[in-house]
């Protein structure tokens, strides 16, 4: 079991919107398993990870449950050049920053994938816990559509990266 045991934090408590004078929080296999005021059990033991928060304010993982880690910029003719390699080290990068807002967990509802979701799981690249739902279904001119105006072209299989499928009708939905 892996143990973190926080202390001189001020804690959050986003149920309440109150924040309390210094205290500590006990982590345990990444969730929160005690927290209180005074003298934190665990000080001294082998198997316990200390982490003086100076005054800082600790708060739980924040969550997002509607995110496109692909979706990086919106000049699309800039996008129409990267290759794949390049929106993943993009998509990567912002997960990265995610995390340092505070989101330990994001679910994407379009564009990342199931390789994303392995690589920050294993550690590979910083970021929050992923949850991947895979591509958008779009319309055509739907907000999923990125192609220029005038491209009714569909690439073979649509392989490239990107947050969306082009489905138009019920055949292309199946």
């Amino acid at each position: 079991m892996s143990r973190l045991l926080i202390t001189d934090a001020h804690l959050l408590h986003p149920e309440t919107g109150t924040r309390t004078d210094l205290a500590w929080i006990e982590v345990a296999d990444g969730r929160i398993a005690a927290t209180g005021t005074g003298r934190p059990p665990g000080l001294g033991q082998n198997d316990v990870r200390v982490l003086n928060a100076a005054g800082a304010t600790v708060l739980p993982g924040l969550i997002d449950a509607h995110v496109h880690l692909l979706v990086t910029s919106l000049d699309l003719p800039a996008i129409a050049s990267w290759t794949p390699g390049y929106l993943t080290v993009r998509a990567l990068a912002e997960a990265e920053r995610m995390l340092r807002r505070g989101f330990t967990t994001v679910r994407d509802v379009g564009g990342a994938d199931h390789g994303m979701a392995r690589a920050l799981a294993e550690g590979l690249a910083l970021g929050p816990r992923l949850v991947h739902g895979g591509k958008a279904l779009s319309q055509t001119g739907g907000h999923g559509d990125l192609r220029p105006l005038g491209d009714d072209s569909v690439p073979c299989c649509e392989s490239r990266p990107n947050f969306a499928r082009i489905a138009d009708g019920v055949d292309a939905d199946r």
